[in-house]
């Protein structure tokens, strides 16, 4: 892909100037994880369980102090949560 720009880089270099923009620089966007955390959300439930997904564990990760260890937490309890099937909630 020499002097290309793929789809990923742009949504890696989107997520970074996001960030900065929120004030939130050092913290480092694992964006493929991300969107597979939307993706199974999506698939599991309905669409728009997607960004509602992604935000949840990003308020969680928030909450538990914005570390590296935290942000995987969240993502891995939200995945998690989202594997189970749709009658599982109530």
């Amino acid at each position: 892909m020499h002097g290309k720009i793929s789809a990923m880089d742009e949504l890696s270099d989107f997520a970074k100037a996001l960030a900065e923009a929120l004030e939130l620089e050092g913290v480092e966007v694992d964006v493929a994880r991300v969107l597979s955390l939307a993706s199974d959300a999506a698939h599991a439930y309905v669409r728009p369980a997607a960004p509602v997904a992604t935000f949840l564990a990003g308020v969680a990760a928030g909450r538990a102090g914005v570390t590296e260890a935290s942000i995987q937490a969240a993502l891995d309890r939200a995945a998690d949560f989202c594997a189970r099937p749709p009658e599982d909630l109530g």
